[in-house]
């Protein structure tokens, strides 16, 4: 068995236990707003664009979110850490970040 099969079974035996407990994971989609996800952490690694309609897009997650639920609320044990864009702006203009 490779070292990814077994790190694999590992990750499938992990999300198990956590069940087991009633801790659930919840993975943000790329594409979707980043001040509009709930399971996000603060401090997102950033990468910018000149799109301005990809302005706090998520690229990417490292890591995904943990929570149980009390009712229909979801209480975060831990928030997803994420990878976004942010709009740099035009070379010449107001909105430049460096």
């Amino acid at each position: 068995m490779g070292l990814q099969e077994v790190v694999g079974s590992l990750l499938e035996e992990y999300e198990d236990r956590l069940l087991d407990i009633d801790v659930l994971t919840e993975i943000p989609e790329a594409g979707m707003n980043y001040k509009k996800t709930d399971c996000v952490a603060d401090k997102p690694e950033v990468k910018f664009t000149n799109d301005l309609t990809k302005d706090y897009q998520i690229i990417s997650y490292k890591t995904p979110a943990f929570y149980y639920e009390i009712g229909d609320k979801k209480n975060y044990i831990s928030k997803s850490e994420v990878t976004i864009f942010r709009y740099k702006g035009d070379p010449n203009g107001q909105n430049n970040r460096n």
